[in-house]
């Protein structure tokens, strides 16, 4: 563990964490499907750290008295992770007490968001830190939208967070990734695609199209306008919207990678079922298609070729989609039509000079006729 503090229980280093929750839903269930993993992580824990802002001692008052009764706490500077509090309990006697700070009142659960009523929820809760026998087994940064479980210290947690939030569209799932090739800058993990580095959230992609044939995966992804639509809280969906409109008028919009070229078709395979697991798992709604044998290479949506044979060949600026040996193709194809319409046009100029010799001495009989009749009048 690392960022040791000696006023409680030092914060992990979450680069070591073992697996990571991936939420979906209404804001209103991702914070419960939250506060069923924080309950789940606090039966498996045997002491656990909540580090909260001064203003939920307020607006969770009757919680944070009762936890206070239960609590070692530290305020000020001898509070973790910069909060006005830190309060420190061993478990299983002071879970409840934790549970009940973090729950949401009913009358909230209709106010979301980052300006909704249970925004206290996602700002005012700094972090919860559970360990067991001094490791740490979970770990929830609520305004970072941040969960992480440590396997190696409670190897049946994950298993029981899975059925914690088995009635939400939410999963802990494994950092590591499903499938990975070009020293990792290309994966697919439970939460993201990984493309050239850049990692995209799977919650915004809106259908995959695999092409054994080319050996390529497409990937269509949801507009930043069209996200900013699927916001619950008005407000909030109000200033994504200005503030998508006001990028797009100083720069262009920059949209992810979606052509991938891969090595073979038994690779693509593999991203196809890797793709299909992560769906499976949280419950994502993209849709996974083969390729229409009779599309034409522009009929998918314009992209950008990321990896894999003939990538630099590629790569487009406008939204060209085809590669040079479709060109080469293409030349062959001309070349070939060419010639056969040349040598169809010769033959037809050979059919053509017959005709007149044949015309010709057609002409010279009609003279000689001519010369016989002139003789016998004479």
């Amino acid at each position: 563990m690392t960022g040791e503090d000696p006023a409680g229980l030092s914060r992990p280093d979450t680069g070591a964490a073992t697996h990571r929750l991936t939420k979906r839903g209404t804001d209103a269930e991702r914070i419960e499907a939250e506060n069923r993993l924080a309950e789940a992580a606090l039966e498996a824990g045997d002491r656990a750290s909540l580090a909260i802002e001064e203003w939920v001692t307020e607006h969770r008052a009757e919680a944070v008295e009762r936890l206070a009764e239960l609590a070692e706490e530290r305020t000020g500077e001898a509070a973790a992770g910069s909060a006005d509090r830190e309060y420190l309990v061993d478990l299983p006697e002071g879970a409840d007490a934790v549970l009940a700070v973090l729950a949401v009142p009913d009358e909230e659960r209709e106010s979301t968001g980052p300006a909704g009523e249970m925004s206290w929820r996602v700002w005012g809760i700094r972090d919860l830190l559970v360990t067991l026998d001094g490791e740490w087994v979970y770990y929830s940064i609520p305004h970072e939208g941040q969960q992480y479980a440590n396997a190696e210290a409670s190897p049946s947690f994950p298993e029981a967070a899975s059925a914690a939030l088995s009635e939400f569209p939410s999963a802990l799932a494994p950092t590591e990734p499903r499938v990975e090739w070009d020293d990792g800058e290309y994966a697919v993990l439970t939460d993201e695609v990984r493309l050239a580095g850049e990692a995209l959230d799977l919650d915004r992609m809106r259908r995959v199209v695999v092409d054994e044939d080319r050996s390529e995966v497409v990937f269509d992804w949801v507009s930043d306008a069209e996200r900013a639509e699927e916001i619950d809280n008005e407000l909030v969906r109000s200033a994504a919207r200005v503030l998508v409109a006001g990028l797009g008028s100083f720069t262009d919009p920059v949209e992810p990678p979606h052509r991938v070229r891969l090595d073979d078709p038994g690779t693509v395979r593999t991203v196809e079922d890797a793709l299909e697991e992560a769906r499976e798992t949280v419950g994502y709604e993209f849709a996974i298609e083969p390729r229409d044998p009779g599309a034409a290479p522009g009929d998918d949506p314009d992209g950008i070729v990321v990896s894999g044979p003939d990538a630099e060949n590629r790569e487009t600026d406008e939204g060209e989609t085809e590669n040079a040996t479709d060109d080469e193709d293409r030349t062959a194809d001309d070349e070939e039509d060419g010639t056969t319409d040349d040598e169809d046009r010769t033959d037809d100029d050979e059919d053509r000079t017959d005709d007149d010799e044949d015309r010709t001495t057609d002409d010279e009989d009609r003279t000689a006729d001519d010369g016989d009749r002139t003789a016998d009048g004479e």
